[in-house]
């Protein structure tokens, strides 16, 4: 995907969005494993959109369904990524909400 303004403003509304939702955790470059030894939740699109803005939407529809009963800290594995094919527009992300502590050191946010 090329990376045009238009297409960062997307992905910086949607990540202000969820950050703004929760505490952000620290991060961490354990691989598939949290900082709280839980795995990451993997939230992508239901389908393929014409418009990375239906993408987005989908892509906040999809946070504040997972998001309606957590609390806690926000970790993120991948903040939200947009893509764009000849079936047109994905998103894909993956992250966890959780309120349990950190157990693996973490580097400064």
């Amino acid at each position: 995907m090329v990376v045009t303004a238009e297409n960062a403003d997307f992905v910086i509304q949607l990540l202000a969005y969820i950050e703004s939702r929760f505490a952000v955790g620290a991060e961490y470059s354990g691989g598939g494993i949290s900082p709280t030894n839980e795995p990451y939740v993997v939230l992508t699109g239901g389908g393929w959109f014409e418009t990375i803005a239906q993408a987005a939407d989908d892509a906040r529809a999809k946070f504040d369904s997972y998001a309606v009963d957590q609390v806690g800290t926000l970790y993120w594995r991948i903040r939200p990524e947009f893509e764009l094919t000849k079936k047109g527009w994905r998103f894909y992300m993956r992250l966890l909400i959780s309120n349990k502590s950190a157990s693996h050191e973490v580097a400064d946010a």
